[in-house]
């Protein structure tokens, strides 16, 4: 845009200029043609001027001779006098050579207008007749006979029409010079005003001139004081300081100092009067060379970027750049310096810093453990540090100069040019993997080759930077290893076992064979974990995976899910019932005993799995459904194996119902409680019950404890049930002990995740205080499921109970793998023996034995023992006679509502005191 304002701009003046000498050349024109016009009409005039005038002359002389003529006939006519004659003859020839013999008056009359040279065509015509009739007379007179009167009357009217004639062409010449005065005027008029207009276009091309004189003056002088201006601008940028020295070298004159600073570039605050040298002078002042500088001035030379440094009280040493050019008169005579003086302290700093910059990248780059190399755009090395000479095995004075033919390894040499033509082709950075052997150990180098461009953009190299990786490669193996197999077994986890499975499904919908899901899971782990220590579970878990893992063939996988729970596929089945076996025979081999440090274990696995295509059509499906069928064979008992089927997605879905009802059961008011009474073993009087729950749903009907309890478990629905149960029992509690001479204490059964919240003891405490139930007539009942959790924690628990005055009892003793070990571990107060124990007692019968060591055991450890489930009289018997404390079961009473329990107990009050 500006180049094209500027041409038209240069246009515009030069059109400008091109009109102004159009019109100097058209006022020229003008006033040359109003010139030569005006001369030429005046020339042409004076012409007819003369000629006329020229014309009355010569008419006069004819007039004047013809009036002589006519003097000279009439007398010669008289007279006989021969010189008369000869005199009128003379007169006669002078008078024709006047008006036909060529000469100056012939020359004038030529020049004349036509009716003079008419005019005298007839007064010759005249003269000639004039002379015939004097030529008659005088022949006359010569014959001697005298013309008469009448001949000499005769004559007289020729000469009077004769002069006539003169006199009126004398008149017509006098007319007609005045006639030219009107032509003469025109013709000064046309010359005046051609002159006038040309003389006023002059004038104005003058003024126009002029005035673009003044405006290019004008533009002239604000072109000057911009440069000016811009030249000053220029200087002040460039320089800090502007000094003048004398012809004698010292300081006249120094600028103010730069905005915003108060230094000035010498040691002293005013320098005018000072040398040069002195000004500068001083410890850092004399450390500069200024012989160099002083030489230059001295010769009167320029002086170009002289250096200098000056000591600063406040700032330090200051670095000062000098430039300086001398100045003469206009005789050439020496004046003295200017000169220009710029702070270069910061120019000089980082200049300063840019070295060490470098040295220190030069240090970085020799002595780098990485690669680094560079090669010109032939392939040619043209650095490369130590790191790179050990590493390629080569010798940088021998490498340099040459391209990668002259490693040793030809194939390694092969790659790296061949990935610098891809690099030099792309123009982009590219990273590549080198396995290389040093000393014998394979390193794995990862190497990133990048172009190098110059400024303009064009390819100037390659360079290259390479590192070992192999630390790292083997650390993200081991990442990647971790997160894919477990630690403990390296069996595939989680993770890989849904990748594998996704991958195994997509294959059996391919062929149509069926595939399996299992999921396997040790019943009873986390007991003998914390009884026996998380080394012997490890060991126990390892020992499981191999034992898995030899019932399996190569093709099928076996991973760690959780802690003691094994995931399986199975691929390429023949027939979907090949299932059940493979469960069954990993069921058996995990069944074998494992002796660790001497000890034998004895293991059961749950197992549940689903087979495709009815297991479900997604890996995510099957997983999930073969966690189901685990569940249902883990509360169906030990050593069970399930395998998902419509039915048990019924019950799932049975299940999700429950527990969405469960959320509501406790604000609609649909729990209750129902005790069941535990007497004396001895005097078979009540001396406790048993708070057990039920729920009521509108749309369920009665449901039962053992289905919607596990169900609730699993939720946290089950602190809400057991703070109602909680609260209700010890509230009931208080009111049958109102009136009665022996207390009735109850027992509530706690869940795990009740058990372990924090706020459970306080829950207690401001139920009693509530209830105002005493503390004695509580009995937490827990279960050996529900202590495995967390020991530490129940056991804190269990302290802070037995504080408050609450009984403990460990329910359903003997189903549990380590109830020795939390006999040992827990103090308890009772011990209930679970029913399986009791059911088969046959009195003189083998299955007594289990069940009279139990109850033998808690004897000595002064445990109050309860026996659950006792139904018949044989039972009662067997465990009176080994020394049975309390009875529960239907023998006696089944559970029984508030107001139903109140009355058995207040009829057996009555009956004993009957």
């Amino acid at each position: 845009m500006q180049r094209t304002s500027t041409f038209f701009q240069a246009f515009a003046r030069k059109r400008s200029t091109l009109l102004f000498f159009i019109g100097i050349v058209v006022s020229l024109v003008l006033i040359c043609a109003a010139y030569l016009r005006s001369t030429y009409i005046a020339n042409q005039t004076h012409v007819a001027y003369n000629s006329a005038n020229a014309s009355v002359l010569a008419f006069n002389e004819v007039r004047s001779a013809l009036f002589d003529l006519r003097l000279v006939a009439e007398k010669a006519l008289g007279t006989d006098d021969q010189d008369a004659v000869d005199q009128h003859d003379a007169i006669i020839n002078d008078l024709l050579l006047s008006l036909e013999v060529p000469g100056t008056s012939e020359k004038v009359a030529d020049n004349a207008p036509a009716d003079m040279t008419k005019a005298r065509t007839v007064l010759a015509e005249d003269v000639r007749t004039y002379d015939k009739a004097f030529d008659a007379a005088l022949e006359a007179t010569k014959a001697g006979s005298m013309m008469s009167s009448d001949a000499v009357s005769s004559l007289q009217p020729h000469y009077v029409n004769l002069q006539f004639r003169a006199e009126r062409d004398l008149l017509d010449a006098t007319r007609m010079i005045e006639g030219l005065d009107k032509p003469v005027n025109s013709a000064m008029l046309a010359w005046n005003l051609a002159f006038g207009i040309a003389l006023l276009a002059f004038g104005a091309m003058t003024v126009w001139l002029w005035q673009r004189w003044r405006g290019s003056m004008s533009m002239f002088v604000a072109s000057t004081e911009a440069e000016r201006s811009r030249f000053r601008d220029l200087a002040l940028a460039a320089a800090d300081w502007f000094i003048e020295l004398d012809s004698e070298l010292h300081v006249s004159a120094v600028s103010e100092p730069p905005e915003g600073t108060h230094e000035v570039p010498f040691i002293v605050e005013c320098a005018i009067g000072l040398r040069l040298q002195d000004a500068v002078a001083g410890d850092y002042g004399l450390k500069s060379n200024w012989a160099p500088c002083l030489t230059a001035m001295q010769n009167h030379e320029p002086v170009k970027r002289f250096r200098y440094i000056v000591a600063n009280p406040l700032l330090g040493p200051r670095h000062y750049e000098l430039n300086g050019l001398p100045y003469f008169s206009n005789t050439n005579e020496f004046l003295g310096y200017r000169l220009a003086i710029a702070d270069i302290t910061t120019q000089v700093e980082a200049l300063t810093k840019h070295d060490e910059v470098s040295q220190l990248l030069n240090s970085l780059f020799e002595h780098s453990p990485a690669i680094i190399s560079v090669k010109d755009v032939e392939g040619r090395y043209t650095a490369m540090n130590r790191a790179a000479e050990s590493v390629l095995g080569v010798d940088r004075s021998e490498a340099l100069g040459h391209d990668s033919s002259i490693l040793s390894n030809a194939e390694l040499a092969e790659r790296i040019t061949e990935e610098d033509s891809r690099v030099m082709e792309s123009e982009e950075p590219m990273t590549f993997e080198h396995d290389m052997w040093i000393d014998g150990i394979l390193r794995t180098y990862q190497t990133t080759r990048f172009p190098i461009l110059d400024t303009d953009g064009c390819m100037h190299g390659v360079g290259a930077i390479g590192v070992d990786v192999t630390d790292r490669r083997r650390a993200e193996q081991e990442i990647q290893r971790r997160a894919n197999y477990d630690s403990l077994t390296d069996l595939p986890n989680r993770h890989l076992f849904q990748d594998r499975l996704t991958q195994a499904l997509a294959s059996a919908k391919r062929t149509g064979q069926p595939l399996a899901v299992l999921h396997i899971n040790l019943d009873g782990f986390r007991a003998i974990n914390d009884v026996r220590g998380e080394s012997v579970g490890d060991q126990i878990l390892v020992e499981t995976s191999w034992r898995v893992k030899s019932c399996l063939r190569d093709t099928d996988t076996v991973a760690r899910l959780t802690g003691d729970e094994f995931g399986i596929i199975l691929t390429n089945l023949e027939k979907a019932v090949d299932v059940a076996k493979i469960a069954e025979k990993i069921s058996a081999t995990i069944s074998e005993p494992v002796t660790i440090d001497g000890i034998s274990c004895y293991l059961t696995v749950g197992v549940g799995y689903s087979v495709w295509p009815d297991g479900g059509e997604t890996a995510e499906a099957m997983t999930r459904h073969a966690d189901i069928a685990l569940h249902r064979a883990k509360r169906s008992g030990p050593g069970r194996i399930v395998c998902y089927s419509a039915d048990i997605g019924d019950a799932l879905k049975q299940h999700q119902i429950i527990a969405q009802s469960l959320k509501s059961a406790v604000p609609g008011k649909e729990l209750f409680v129902m005790y069941q009474p535990l007497v004396d073993a001895i005097t078979q009087e009540v001396v406790a019950a048993e708070a057990l729950i039920r729920w009521e749903n509108r749309d369920l009907g009665l449901v039962r404890p053992d289905r919607f309890i596990p169900i609730a478990e699993e939720s946290d629905a089950i602190i809400d049930i057991g703070s109602f149960v909680l609260r209700r029992a010890c509230r009931d509690a208080a009111t049958w002990n109102e009136k009665r001479r022996r207390a009735v204490s109850v027992s509530v059964n706690v869940s795990p995740k009740q058990l372990l919240r924090t706020e459970f003891v306080d829950t207690v405490k401001s139920v009693l205080n509530e209830t105002r139930l005493d503390a004695h007539l509580l009995k937490i009942e827990v279960t050996e499921s529900g202590l495995m959790d967390n020991v530490e924690r129940c056991q804190s628990v269990f302290a802070e109970l037995r504080a408050l005055g609450v009984k403990i009892s460990l329910d359903d003793f003997g189903t549990g793998y380590s109830a020795l070990g939390y006999l040992q571990k827990f103090e308890f107060d009772a011990l209930k023996l679970d029913r399986s124990f009791i059911r088969d007692i046959k009195v003189g019968g083998g299955n007594t034995t289990v069940a009279e060591s139990i109850i033998s055991m808690a004897q000595r450890l002064g445990l109050t023992i309860v026996a659950e489930g006792v139904e018949t009289e044989e039972q009662l018997d067997f465990l009176r006679s080994n020394g049975c404390d309390q009875i529960q079961g239907f023998f006696f009473s089944p559970p029984k509502k508030l107001g139903d329990f109140t009355s058995y107990v207040i009829q057996q009050d009555l009956a004993k005191a009957a």
